[in-house]
Order: C-alpha cells, then sequence, then structure tokens
C-alpha cells in the first residue's frame, strides 16, 4: 500500500502522514517494506539515487516518525526527552545537510539534497523539522478534522482556520456529510 499524500507541508510531516487511521484501532502503515523508504524518499523528490535499507532500517524510519507525530501533535504535557533525543541524534549526524532555498528569481522552491542511505534521509528531515519548528512553532501544526482522517499539516492560512487536510480530500467529504444529514428527517429521541 503505496497512497502517500504529500499535504503536511513539509517533507517530515509527509513521513508522519504515512501511517493512516491514526485514530483507528488498527492504523494503516504505508511504510510495509524496507524497498518502499526509498520510494518514499524518491516520490518525495530526495533525489533519484536508491539506497538499501532493511528492516532495522524499517524500525528506524518508523520510531523516527512516531517522536516526530509525538512533538507535533502530543496532547498532554511537554514533550518527552526521547523523542527530542532522537530527532537532535540525527539532526547532528551529518553537518551540513541542511535544505536550502532557491533565490525568488529561480521561483523560491526548495531544493533538497540527493539522500544515499537511511541515515542521510533522517538527518535531512530532522534538519528540516527543526527549521519548521523553529519558524511556525508546533502549535501552527494541525491534524485534519475529518472524523476519518488525522493526516497533519501546518496551517498558514490566514487566521488559522485551516480545518481539513485539503479541501478537496476531506473538506469536500465533510461538506457532503452535512448536507446529506441536512435531507434526514430529524431523529425524535424518546
Amino acid at each position: 500500500m503505496e497512497n502517500w499524500l504529500f499535504i503536511g507541508g513539509f517533507a517530515s510531516l509527509d513521513l508522519v502522514n504515512t501511517k493512516r487511521d491514526r485514530w483507528s484501532a488498527t492504523p494503516r502503515e504505508t511504510l510495509t517494506t524496507p524497498a518502499s523508504i526509498t520510494r518514499w524518499a524518491d516520490a518525495q523528490g530526495f533525489g533519484p539515487h536508491a539506497f538499501c535499507a532493511g528492516d532495522r532500517e524499517l524500525e528506524e524510519v518508523r520510531q523516527f516518525r512516531e517522536a516526530l507525530y509525538a512533538l507535533v501533535m502530543s496532547p498532554k504535557g511537554p514533550a518527552r526527552s526521547v523523542d527530542i533525543d532522537l530527532i537532535n541524534q540525527h539532526a547532528c549526524s551529518l553537518p551540513g545537510a541542511l535544505l536550502q532555498k532557491a533565490p525568488r528569481e529561480q521561483g523560491g522552491v526548495v531544493t533538497r539534497p540527493a539522500v544515499g542511505s537511511v541515515s542521510n534521509l533522517l538527518t535531512v528531515l530532522a534538519h528540516e523539522f527543526i527549521w519548521m519548528v523553529g519558524e511556525y512553532g508546533t502549535g501552527k501544526v494541525k491534524e485534519c478534522e475529518h472524523e476519518r482522517c488525522g493526516l497533519v499539516f501546518v496551517d498558514a492560512s490566514r487566521g488559522m482556520k485551516r480545518r481539513w487536510c485539503s479541501m478537496r480530500r476531506c473538506g469536500n467529504r465533510a461538506k457532503v456529510q452535512r448536507h446529506a444529514q441536512k435531507g434526514q428527517p430529524a431523529q425524535i429521541q424518546e
């Protein structure tokens, strides 16, 4: 299952979104094999160079992803030190892997370095995540409000009123659901 959605606004949040239906008793995992890490990185634009990954790297990526999720969506109290340490460990492992923005005259597009290993991928994602937290804080990271979604994204909208991961996806579902409910006869409670 490689039904990846790149709507988080940052690659690190898109990695968080590789675990779907977090609300469910059985969440869907889209990073199902070690090879899926390479395919995700390629689809995300991290270079055409494939790298080898094994079961250990797959588990490492999943732990990294869950640390990211915990840091941006922790509903209770302060962030856990173990999650902060994991992100910092990866950020420190390869100095100079920061992402750069292209000059405005070139469209201001964020360029991403090609990564040659899972370790380098996690380092680049850690740097990006740290930059995102510094720029936006974790308060602007939201979870889609649709009852069956749970994807995360940065809300950069005016007034911070974005509710859906995507209007096309969940916003439309909610509108259809509301419209259908309007046509239903009122339920009489006894």
